[in-house]
């Protein structure tokens, strides 16, 4: 089995501005704080579609308590790229496996409808959320941000929920990417 990851190493499994630019084939730095210790603030409406349609919110799994929380959001020159990525640690590996089958128990009802996302001083934006499936047991949903396509991937390894939030061209096959990128760092 998997050895759990210690909150104090989470960030350490985020790839960092040079590996997910090469993923990305555009070059990305860092938006924000590097890394994010805290749950992102960002808001959705409606408030059950708020894993689906964001990575890392507090809304979605601030009831989850987790035990440690990493995060790192990125973008570049071209405003249609743009990359999230959040790991969150709990004390065991049950609790990330629940997290993930309670947030695919909601994010398949929000499937073909639109929700709205509110991020730090900016006015909601609609966000649309195509299918939801579960390719290699981790969820993943297409969604539609302006004229930004966009795949969010939600996984478990160990003690560890990965959340991806990927967009711009090739969004579903640079979402796996980064995610195995941070699953192969958890052995």
């Amino acid at each position: 089995p998997q050895k759990p990851v210690a909150a104090g190493d989470l960030a350490g499994l985020l790839p960092d501005a040079s590996t997910v630019s090469a993923i990305m084939g555009s070059s990305l730095t860092v938006n924000g704080p590097n890394p994010a210790t805290t749950l992102a603030g960002d808001t959705v409406d409606p408030a059950k579609c708020a894993g689906v349609t964001a990575a890392g919110t507090a809304q979605a799994y601030g009831p989850t308590n987790p035990s440690g929380i990493a995060g790192l959001s990125f973008t570049g020159s071209d405003p249609g790229v743009t990359v999230t990525e959040y790991v969150l640690g709990y004390p065991d590996a049950d609790h990330p496996a629940t997290a993930l089958s309670d947030q695919l128990n909601v994010w398949n009802p929000c499937a073909r409808t639109t929700a709205n996302l509110t991020a730090a001083g900016q006015p909601p934006a609609p966000v649309g959320i195509g299918e939801v499936s579960v390719p290699d047991g981790r969820g993943a949903a297409d969604l539609t941000m302006g004229a930004k396509a966009c795949r969010h991937v939600l996984g478990a390894a160990s003690n560890v929920l990965i959340d991806v939030l990927v967009c711009g061209p090739n969004a579903t096959q640079h979402a796996n990417d980064v995610i195995a990128k941070i699953t192969e760092k958890i052995h």
